[in-house]
């Protein structure tokens, strides 16, 4: 489990408890310590959120990926930096 993950989850229940109104604020993440930062990368690289994409894209056909989404959007010289190249995956 990701510290940061598991506390602002407990951090949401008890506010949900209170019976207040309440906004949550997504996404989830905030740039956490380094070492914290490293189990977060570590983790989408293998787990991430296990998202059933084609049971998504059978619910909403025109679901893009990330990737065709920025070329749509002026990213179109954008290249993908290889997992090699980035120091945070060691």
């Amino acid at each position: 489990m990701i510290p940061h993950f598991e506390s602002k989850w407990r951090i949401e229940e008890h506010a949900r408890s209170l019976n207040l109104p309440l906004t949550v604020l997504r996404p989830v993440a905030f740039r956490p310590p380094d070492p914290e930062m490293l189990i977060i990368l570590r983790w989408f690289k293998e787990k991430g959120y296990e998202a059933d994409i084609a049971a998504v894209r059978a619910l909403y056909p025109p679901l893009m990926s990330l990737e065709t989404w920025l070329r749509l959007n002026e990213w179109k010289n954008a290249q993908p930096v290889p997992e090699t190249e980035h120091p945070a995956w060691g």
